[in-house]
């Protein structure tokens, strides 16, 4: 069984599903991939949705209805991934941005102008307010060693990181070693699909499991893909490993896959 905390699922909100047919064909998908708890994420960006609260929580509760109806076996739950840009911390202030499943955990998005002093503001200001910053696919951000020391600082401060699914059974050479140096080294928390449809970008996750148990290991890929997310979603603190930047087990796993 698997938790996925990053979907762009429901029908007509963002980037996402386009309607109500695609949102089906992905809760298929996600239904025989073993996901049994998914929490749909749509873009929040600031002043430029295609929806507020009232619209995502109708659009939501048609499709947790339509899942119920149909004895689909999943656990669905609303959420944002949130663009980090100068004022977004006055949405949170006015809880106008949607927290993961009602929990204090919130994922966010680094968007394309920024550096490290501008996310280690953002991060520091949302945990002033008292939320748990999850950082969406750090794989696509994350250059180098030097990255990897800013990424472990805002770790050790209390923030948590996602990678996409995909990324570690990518056919893109490059993020697919990064996400297994990202993994290795413990700067993962949680793994999401960031699905947004049922074909180009599905809710597969299954095949990332089994890699990233010959890569890590059971018993942690089981706390990425499931145990953290379960956490998550009780709202309760998540125990993680510290994040290391010299790791020759990297080295000798990936010369064994």
């Amino acid at each position: 069984m698997f938790v996925d905390i990053h979907s762009h699922i429901l029908p007509n909100i963002d980037d996402g599903a386009k309607d109500i047919i695609e949102t089906k064909k992905m809760l298929k998908i996600a239904e025989q991939q073993g996901i049994r708890h998914l929490i749909a994420t749509p873009h929040y960006i600031m002043d430029n949705n295609n929806y507020d609260i009232a619209k995502l929580s109708e659009v939501f509760n048609d499709i947790k209805k339509y899942i119920q109806e149909n004895n689909i076996d999943i656990h669905l739950y609303v959420g944002n991934e949130i663009l980090l840009e100068s004022g977004i911390e006055l949405h949170f202030q006015d809880k106008r941005v949607m927290t993961l499943g009602d929990s204090r955990y919130v994922l966010v998005e680094v968007p394309n102008n920024w550096n490290w002093q501008m996310l280690s503001n953002w991060i520091y200001n949302i945990k002033q307010l008292e939320y748990i910053p999850v950082i969406a696919h750090i794989e696509r951000f994350i250059e180098d060693k030097e990255d990897m020391l800013k990424l472990k600082e805002l770790i050790e401060q209390g923030c948590y990181t996602q990678v996409n699914s995909n990324s570690i059974i990518s056919s893109n050479k490059k993020i697919k070693k990064l996400t297994k140096k990202l993994l290795v080294n413990n700067y993962v928390h949680f793994i999401g699909t960031d699905a947004h449809s049922s074909n180009r970008r599905p809710p597969n996750i299954e095949e990332a499991y089994n890699k990233s148990c010959k890569l890590i290991g059971k018993n942690k890929s089981n706390k990425l893909f499931y145990s953290n997310g379960i956490n998550l979603l009780k709202n309760i603190d998540i125990a993680i490993d510290e994040p290391i930047i010299h790791s020759r087990k990297f080295f000798e796993i990936r010369r064994q896959l």
